[in-house]
């Protein structure tokens, strides 16, 4: 605030507080979707499909056959490692929305106050 002149054009102490707090949560879930996207993504699932653990063969197309089996072991291991990313990416999902609604309603207050 006080590096960008805020505090001259939003005297309102509480909405200060308010705009302080928006983007420590910003940068919360800046973090959260970082370390989402560096741990789980690309170090367990990316990990996962690129050491080809399913053993999955491509046919003359340069498509995967659809006629290999996977064994039921490694069809488990495929689930789970699905389930775990689906889950992951729901919960970043919630955080974007409430972010998105946080952001409206900060949106509405400075439009109120700068009114």
């Amino acid at each position: 605030m006080d590096n960008i002149g805020g505090k001259k054009l939003i005297r309102n102490s509480s909405l200060q507080n308010a705009i302080v707090r928006y983007y420590q949560r910003l940068d919360y879930v800046t973090q959260v979707i970082n370390n989402d996207n560096l741990f789980n993504t690309d170090s367990e699932f990316g990990a996962f499909v690129t050491s080809n653990s399913l053993n999955i063969k491509l046919n003359r197309n340069g498509q995967i056959d659809k006629d290999q089996k996977i064994r039921p072991e490694k069809r488990m291991e495929l689930k789970n490692q699905l389930v775990t990313r689906k889950l992951v990416s729901q919960n970043i999902y919630k955080l974007c929305q409430d972010l998105q609604g946080k952001t409206k309603h900060l949106i509405q207050l400075i439009d109120k106050e700068l009114h």
